[in-house]
């Protein structure tokens, strides 16, 4: 659907309810001809960058999931406030979040967050990992 959008296809207002939306154009399988598709952006200090799946799009306008980023500066609080609005939004899709913010590493380095850190269910696999390790 987002290929037709950045074509001027069909709108993103009419994208959001289109028949085909749920469409797999591609997926990757583990097999060798896989090809990724790969885009590159400048990051800048401060940037705060969304990854997600349409477990949240899907049930959460774009201009509230833009507020609750901006309401949450750590990043954890921002990802357990956009899951939690998917879900009682009614999301009947897999709600994935993960949101990286574009931070100095000198500053990090000074007090900040250095480490990855895992909420909800991720939260508990990667503990699982550790205890099997």
């Amino acid at each position: 659907m987002q290929a037709l959008v950045d074509r001027a296809i069909v709108s993103i207002t009419d994208a959001a309810s289109h028949p085909r939306r749920n469409l797999i154009t591609a997926s990757l399988s583990g097999a060798e001809r896989d090809a990724a598709a790969v885009t590159a952006f400048d990051a800048q200090f401060g940037d705060r960058w969304l990854l997600c799946r349409d477990g949240l799009t899907d049930y959460v306008p774009d201009d509230e999931i833009r507020a609750l980023l901006l309401e949450f500066p750590h990043a954890g609080t921002a990802v357990e406030a956009c899951a939690a609005v998917a879900l009682e939004a009614g999301s009947r899709d897999n709600v994935t979040v993960v949101v990286a913010d574009v931070v100095d590493a000198a500053d990090a380095i000074g007090g900040g967050p250095t480490q990855t850190s895992f909420y909800g269910a991720a939260a508990e696999r990667f503990m699982e990992g550790l205890e099997s390790a």
